[in-house]
């Protein structure tokens, strides 16, 4: 992977209150809702996973710093190298394919892992603006 491994501890912080992940709750809410098992593909220690209340069984994997708790598995791997034991009801990996150099090789992964999946990327993203994207723009 071609990114700064790690999330400093203020990442959710700052992020937590952004309209944008009132879309994702929408969303989630509208396509998962019959959902017993979600699993969220590079979570960088974000919580917001927690709010999907209804579904019993949630997870998070991230190379390095998956978001964990006891409501939450953990999954501490490369993705492109995990094996899950079964299909997941639904998937997200939000702004996480800007940062993967084998970019469609890890959707084509998301797709392998669930039959619904939310992917979120950068939009209108002005080149060169963030030297960690290595898919800009």
């Amino acid at each position: 992977m071609a990114f700064k491994l790690g999330v400093d501890k203020q990442y959710w912080l700052r992020r937590s209150n952004m309209m944008y992940y009132k879309y994702i709750d929408i969303l989630v809410k509208a396509f998962a809702y019959d959902a017993k098992s979600i699993i969220d593909i590079g979570s960088a220690n974000t919580e917001y996973i927690e709010s999907f209340h209804w579904i019993p069984k949630k997870y998070t994997l991230d190379i390095k710093n998956p978001y964990k708790s006891p409501n939450v598995v953990s999954i501490e791997t490369d993705f492109l190298d995990y094996v899950p034991k079964e299909k997941f009801d639904f998937a997200m990996c939000l702004q996480v394919l800007e940062h993967i150099v084998e970019a469609e090789k890890f959707a084509k992964k998301l797709f392998e892992i669930s039959d619904r999946v939310l992917i979120s990327v950068p939009y209108k993203w002005p080149a060169g603006a963030e030297k960690e994207h290595v898919n800009d723009p």
